[in-house]
């Protein structure tokens, strides 16, 4: 499978020309980067073995926080941080997917409609905890993270959400 830099560096191009318009600068610059990240580009640092003493020239990397290259390390900590987090109970993966009608919106518009999916869905997770037929409370415990992207690397905004298998009362005693 190609890396996500591979897949920049060669489908950037058409995209930029396709979406460009409608992007955000700061997405070009991360583009840019990535396209650039390990590729020497950026320059190169010389690694010398301790025992037979051969060189060994590696690109930069671009530290961009977007590259999945440069960030893995710090993405598994993070998640090992949320891991230690979790209470000892069930818990539930909950994804709301943009509607694909809003997707050119998106593009256009993004913090806006990034916040008001957050919005939304967090109160579609909210609004039947609260009622009592169900959990009846106000205190669900979730997180959700947004994903711009699908697995085949097609524009698919979705946020997932770690919900909690129950919330607590008001008053805390259950």
């Amino acid at each position: 499978m190609p890396s996500v830099a591979e897949v920049v560096r060669r489908y950037g191009g058409a995209y930029l020309e396709r979406f460009g318009a409608t992007m955000p600068s700061a997405h070009k610059k991360v583009l840019d980067a990535i396209a650039a990240c390990r590729t020497g580009e950026l320059g190169m640092v010389l690694y010398r073995c301790e025992c037979c003493g051969q060189m060994q020239a590696m690109g930069r990397s671009c530290g961009d926080r977007h590259c999945p290259a440069c960030q893995r390390d710090k993405a598994e900590a993070w998640l090992e941080k949320q891991t230690d987090r979790l209470l000892p109970c069930p818990y539930f993966l909950v994804t709301f997917t943009l509607p694909s009608e809003l997707r050119n919106l998106a593009r256009s518009h993004q913090r806006v409609v990034y916040s008001a999916l957050f919005e939304a869905s967090s109160q579609a997770l909210r609004t039947p905890a609260a009622d009592p037929k169900f959990i009846g409370t106000d205190r669900l415990g979730f997180f959700g993270v947004l994903h711009t992207w699908g697995q085949t690397l097609e524009y698919y905004p979705h946020v997932h959400y770690v919900v909690r298998g129950g919330g607590s009362s008001a008053d805390r005693s259950r």
